[in-house]
């Protein structure tokens, strides 16, 4: 990004996508702060703790947008830990850094709940920031920007950036993760590539990327060259993510053992799938519920396969993003858990590659600025959502 700042038209473009975030932010801000002043945020309060509520001492707008339904968890895991999760039993999302980042920064703030609203609202500008730097690696600024416009409107990532929700945090790891591999810098893409999966467990799905872009690479240079060629030793640094990846399962057992909650689906080390930590199988367990839920699927796959077409377009753009996409939809239908079909669009943010195929394809300004208004309109209705009915 330092590069970019130093290029005039660039460092515009930057401040373009600064100064819309924010004004999409206050109009978000204002929307629930008319909801949290009206008395429609009354839902998913379930687990907040009256003793966190009274230590934050915070307006009722920031009260709504850090501390309801897995806003809570995050928070109330900050500062409590092991209680927590003898309250409520909530595991699923079995990564810590952003719960640990909530209670270093309230350390300055004083404030769990509205440290966790600055955090989630820092991070998702700057993961639209780190996406626009990664795209004009390979596209145009005006492309670049578009892509950048469309990741910041997606009602999934607009609500999730706003609210308290660890999305942003491991979108911009796994950016960043990204922008590196592209550059090469295999230590530094590891060591982010690890940040990410410690904020979401999600962030296996980019593990297992690399893994397969590494495999095809080996692939497609032994046949053209009729000899085997070895990766780059620079793979050995992915031991990172997977060090990580082992402590925090450590961490998790630690958890289970001491709490003694949700004890049937761990086995030893790892997870047992279909369970709790872990809410997937093949995918044939989903289309057999959505057969009977025709209705749903159908909302559902109504985003899934839009996100396939646009990962297949990427070929021509940047093949391992291609990888990327298609690992990453393939871990969202294979999703088992019921409770979990719902935040599908939310999940699909795992395929975030998908924005960069589509701003190559928005070239007209026009097209661009409805979809992005369909997009931020439709932010405001999930928030909406969010409040008066269920998670997102």
């Amino acid at each position: 990004m330092f590069t970019l700042w130093k290029d005039e038209k660039d460092r515009k473009y930057i401040i373009t996508i600064i100064v819309i975030m924010l004004c999409l932010k206050m109009l978000g801000a204002i929307f629930v702060n008319y909801y949290a002043y009206n008395g429609k945020t009354r839902e998913g309060l379930i687990f907040r703790n009256s003793d966190i509520i009274t230590q934050s001492k915070v307006s009722p707008t920031v009260l709504a947008l850090g501390y309801h339904w897995d806003s809570i968890h995050y928070v109330n895991t900050s500062q409590m830990w092991e209680k927590h999760f003898k309250t409520a039993g909530q595991l699923r999302n079995a990564a810590y850094l952003y719960p640990l980042m909530i209670a270093g920064v309230s350390k300055v703030t004083g404030n769990p709940i509205l440290s966790a609203v600055l955090l989630s609202n820092l991070f998702s500008i700057m993961a639209v920031l780190a996406l626009y730097c990664l795209c004009r690696n390979f596209t145009s600024r005006f492309k670049s920007l578009a892509a950048a416009l469309l990741l910041m409107t997606y009602p999934a990532f607009f609500a999730s950036g706003l609210l308290d929700y660890s999305e942003p945090a491991y979108i911009f790891f796994a950016i960043i993760s990204w922008y590196f591999f592209e550059k090469d810098r295999y230590a530094l893409s590891a060591l982010f590539c690890g940040f990410a999966l410690c904020t979401r467990v999600s962030g296996i799905i980019l593990l297992a990327v690399y893994v397969l872009v590494f495999i095809l690479r080996v692939f497609k240079e032994s046949n053209t060259n009729r000899r085997l060629v070895l990766p780059p030793a620079g793979i050995l640094f992915y031991a990172i993510p997977v060090i990580f990846l082992l402590l925090q399962t450590l961490a998790t057992k630690h958890f289970v053992l001491a709490t003694g909650i949700r004890t049937e689906s761990f086995n030893g080390f790892l997870p047992a799938l279909k369970g709790h930590f872990t809410p997937v199988s093949m995918p044939f367990d989903q289309l057999q519920y959505f057969k009977d839920n025709t209705g749903q699927g159908l909302e559902m796959y109504m985003y899934i396969i839009p996100a396939f077409i646009l990962g297949i377009y990427l070929r021509k753009i940047r093949p391992g993003l291609t990888v990327y996409i298609c690992t990453a939809l393939l871990a969202v239908i294979c999703i088992s858990s019921e409770e979990v079909f719902r935040a599908f669009p939310r999940h699909l943010l795992n395929a975030w590659p998908m924005f960069v195929a589509l701003g190559d394809l928005l070239t007209n300004r026009w097209i661009l600025a409805t979809v992005c208004t369909f997009f931020f309109i439709g932010g405001l209705k999930l928030l909406d959502f969010y409040f008066t009915c269920c998670y997102i």
